[in-house]
């Protein structure tokens, strides 16, 4: 709703009624570190730090962590956004590191050899008909 009367949009201009209550929650000046970090919960906000700061604030990056995935979701728009696209971290985004994905050894041997025969398959029919 506040959204909307920044934006000057009538539905955020909602009639009140008797024994309503407008409940404004105490704004705290933190950024969530969320996901694949050593110390996950609220970093103080200091102006001018990246993602990057307040990773380390956090405890730093633990070892199944998909840094390159690593989300900023806005608190002034609630949007997701990549922290490598993200100009500046503000008071109230939620930093998450996702985990990386498990990679199973056997399963990369399997397909590259799957690969391999399909490849010698061709080479060997290719030669078969071009004699």
């Amino acid at each position: 709703m506040g959204a909307l009367l920044e934006a000057g949009d009538a539905r955020g201009d909602v009639a009140l009624h008797d024994g309503d209550r407008i409940v404004v929650p105490r704004f705290l000046p933190f950024v969530s570190v969320q996901g694949e970090v050593r110390s996950p919960g609220h970093v103080p906000y200091q102006e001018g730090w990246k993602v990057g700061d307040y990773v380390k604030a956090a405890g730093d990056y633990t070892g199944r962590a998909y840094k390159s995935r690593t989300r900023v979701t806005q608190a002034s728009t609630g949007s997701p956004i990549w922290a490598a696209d993200l100009r500046e971290v503000r008071a109230g985004d939620v930093i998450w590191v996702p985990t990386e994905p498990d990679r199973a050894p056997w399963a990369t041997i399997r397909d590259i050899v799957m690969v391999t025969a399909a490849a010698a398959s061709i080479v060997i029919a290719v030669e078969a008909v071009t004699d």
